[in-house]
């Protein structure tokens, strides 16, 4: 019987626009902060911790849906409330490499005991825009099936940026 019913619109969970963009909001820095940290300190101890948030906040985004019936949020949406306010300038919202590199000049004081790399903050600029623009168009669409989030968030890793 229950799984009758949860099969149902009345136990999806849509919210209204405004407060569906707030939810991506209140995910963007943490996200941003911790796809960083992976490029950042690849090596560090925290990095499949770091690894498993990244995929948890990219979870949440996927399952937000806007009323009515249930509708994705634009991609251009996700993409500027994601990387486009906290990095962005231009006409564009597409991220300043500037504004990167002071979020990667903190959080390098903020863990002082890690062994940093050294960043090409343009190609990591590059980098972020394609990891963002790729994983908002997919969810625009349609939920983006986990393993697909996991092989975006590999993909973005593996994806070479030290000096």
């Amino acid at each position: 019987m229950a799984e009758c019913f949860s099969n149902t619109a009345i136990f999806e969970m849509a919210y209204e626009r405004k407060v569906a963009r707030e939810r991506v909001r209140n995910i963007a820095d943490i996200l941003l902060e911790h796809l960083l940290k992976l490029i950042v300190f690849p090596e560090s101890v925290h990095a499949d911790h770091w690894k498993n948030e990244v995929f948890s906040f990219i979870e949440n985004v996927n399952k937000i849906t806007v009323k009515p019936n249930n509708q994705r949020l634009r991609g251009h949406e996700i993409f500027d409330i994601l990387i486009g306010e906290p990095l962005g300038s231009g006409r564009n919202n597409e991220p300043d490499g500037d504004k990167v590199l002071r979020n990667i000049m903190y959080l390098k004081f903020k863990y002082k005991e890690e062994n940093a790399i050294d960043i090409d903050v343009n190609s990591l600029t590059d980098r972020l825009t394609n990891f963002y623009k790729d994983f908002a168009n997919k969810t625009s669409v349609r939920e983006v099936s986990v393993d697909e989030i996991a092989d975006l968030v590999e993909k973005f890793i593996k994806g070479g940026v030290a000096k």
